[in-house]
């Protein structure tokens, strides 16, 4: 009952994956994100809800007894490294807004180049900005145990 090395790191991989899906797909849940002006969300029936709410323990304590039993290393998730990663890919994509960059879709009305992209530049030049914000130092935070730990109990009637 032992993986060799490449094996666990792929198991740890596909573990982090099914977790941080579970905690967001349970945030999401019990706490709706907001409507913006270009996406707008729609709950889920209550019945639908609470069933999935009360699948996702089970597999969470499913994930820490793997985690344990194979003794996977728990990761940590930087904040500032995500943010800097969403508006990388946001900067990415803005730029092949720019009118430009929009020839390829077709042919571009020259008024873009003022009526749109200032807009899109403006755009470019925040999302650049949120990713510098980030470059500060992370505060002090007390040594903590792997996530995993915290659902001990939960899965107490599987230890020998």
């Amino acid at each position: 009952m032992s993986l060799n090395t490449n094996q666990k790191r792929a198991l740890e991989v596909q573990m982090r994956f099914l977790e941080q899906a579970l905690l967001e797909i349970r945030e999401r849940l019990c706490n709706a994100p907001k409507d913006g002006c270009l996406v707008s969300y729609r709950p889920m029936a209550d019945p639908a809800r609470a069933r999935i709410l009360a699948m996702i323990e089970p597999m969470l304590s499913e994930i820490a007894f793997i985690a344990r039993e194979f003794d996977l290393q728990a990761s940590t998730e930087d904040d500032g490294s995500y943010i800097r990663a969403q508006m990388a890919v946001a900067w990415s994509d803005l730029v092949d807004m720019l009118s430009p960059k929009l020839r390829r879709y077709g042919p571009v009305d020259e008024a873009l180049s003022e009526t749109l992209d200032p807009h899109i530049q403006l755009l470019i030049e925040l999302a650049q900005e949120t990713a510098r914000a980030t470059d500060v130092e992370p505060p002090e935070l007390p040594a903590t145990e792997a996530g995993w730990e915290s659902w001990d109990e939960e899965i107490a009637w599987r230890k020998p």
